[in-house]
């Protein structure tokens, strides 16, 4: 049988409803603290460094109410600050229960001075749990030296159920008419609305098949609504795949054994003798033979050297045999040398040149090639560092500096280096 003593009915003709019972009732139902839309919500002004005028408004505190009438304001003194000091006070709405009743009222809760500013303990007991005594801040007032320097509001405001219930219609017609605009922009194939699980998301593709996403069992959950297919994405980042098609796994695993089947069964050996039909090289085998064909072909590529080194060598042979030089003349401290073998012709100009102005398209020739060793077409080099000058061999064999630009060319002293080769 139930304890008579722990059910207490409230609201019944002839009873007594206490003040207790009233901010118990008032606790459940706004469920927080804080001061209320109304009048100048205990606005705090400075008067002066010992006066702190709150105006008129409406708190509650653990489901205990407190006002000040409308049109009226509360005086609070601050006691005076310290020279090369800081303070924090606090103001307080202070609900105390003791053996001479309940009082409500405003204090300043004075903080402790010193080289910085704490504000003082705030005594928040819980009343319904055999609590005495519960503060609840309203402002903070920030002292340095002997003065009042700044007013910290502590509280929030709480809005009424008007304001709420205005605010929830104003929420919905946002969330209708975010709706509306989707399946419009979408034709309705998307869609956004709540159940018993959760929020949901429905897509629908062209051809009708629709996909739904929603956090059931606190979940992320997707799945085909005929069914067929379901993928949940657990707190904990598991995946988890109900009715799976069975035909697809099927396919799947059929595939990946088709791949490896041929393999699958043979049997692996290690040397390089077997030839029967079956059979598959161990991995060993294989870096052996690797091994084997690296050392061939470290013996061809020496081989190849070999070769080659004895082939420049008789080049050089040939050259050297086949090689007389020409002195073709100077021009300017620049000396012009042919250079003749078989088969081609080199013309290297060596020297320092002293300055000179060439117009356009004039030159300065250093000399003239003999008959045979002539090119079969102007042939030109640029001279390093000075642009649209360029060493020069026409067909006649004549060998010159050229200015090939639109315009005069002059230079000073420089160093000049060129070669032109060319098949005879």
């Amino acid at each position: 049988m139930a304890n008579s003593d722990a059910v207490e009915p409230i609201t019944l003709t002839g009873k007594n409803v206490t003040a207790a019972i009233d901010a118990y009732l008032f606790d459940a139902l706004y469920g927080q603290e804080g001061i209320f839309e109304k009048g100048n919500k205990l606005k705090a002004t400075i008067i002066s460094n010992n006066k702190i005028r709150l105006s008129d408004g409406l708190l509650i505190n653990q489901g205990h109410f407190l006002r000040i009438k409308p049109g009226m304001y509360e005086d609070l003194t601050i006691d005076n600050g310290t020279q090369n000091t800081k303070r924090c006070d606090c103001i307080v709405a202070e609900f105390r229960i003791s053996s001479d009743g309940e009082t409500h009222e405003i204090k300043v809760v004075k903080g402790t001075p010193g080289s910085t500013a704490k504000d003082p303990a705030i005594v928040q007991e819980d009343l319904y749990a055999g609590g005495k005594r519960r503060d609840y801040p309203l402002y903070r007032v920030r002292i340095e030296n002997l003065s009042v320097v700044g007013v910290d509001k502590l509280f929030k405001v709480n809005r009424n159920f008007k304001v709420l219930t205005e605010e929830l219609d104003k929420t919905r017609e946002k969330i209708d008419s975010v709706n509306k605009t989707l399946e419009e922009r979408t034709n309705g194939k998307v869609k956004i609305y709540g159940d018993a699980e959760g929020g949901n998301i429905r897509i629908t593709s062209p051809n009708g098949v629709i996909w739904e996403i929603d956090a059931y069992n606190d979940n992320l959950r997707a799945y085909c609504d005929d069914g067929s297919i379901s993928y949940s994405f657990s707190k904990d980042g598991t995946l988890n795949i109900a009715d799976l098609v069975i035909s697809s796994v099927r396919t799947r695993l059929s595939e990946f054994i088709g791949k490896i089947k041929n393999a699958a069964y043979c049997t692996v050996v290690n040397n390089a003798t077997t030839t029967g039909a079956g059979t598959v090289l161990d991995g060993r085998m294989g870096k052996t033979l690797n091994d084997k064909a690296g050392a061939a072909q470290n013996t061809a590529n020496t081989a190849q050297e070999t070769a080659d080194a004895a082939k420049s060598m008789a080049n050089t042979i040939t050259v050297n045999l086949q090689n007389s030089p020409i002195g073709i003349g100077s021009a300017y401290g620049v000396t012009a040398t042919a250079y003749s073998s078989m088969y081609v012709e080199s013309v290297y100009f060596n020297g320092t040149n002293v300055g000179d102005s060439l117009a356009a398209y004039t030159q300065r020739n250093f000399g003239t090639l003999p008959a045979g060793h002539r090119p079969k077409t102007k042939v030109q080099v640029p001279v390093p560092a000075i642009d649209g000058l360029y060493f020069t061999i026409d067909t006649n064999g004549v060998v010159s500096m050229r200015n090939e630009k639109s315009t005069t060319i002059s230079f000073g002293k420089c160093a000049m280096h060129g070669v032109i080769t060319f098949v005879k």
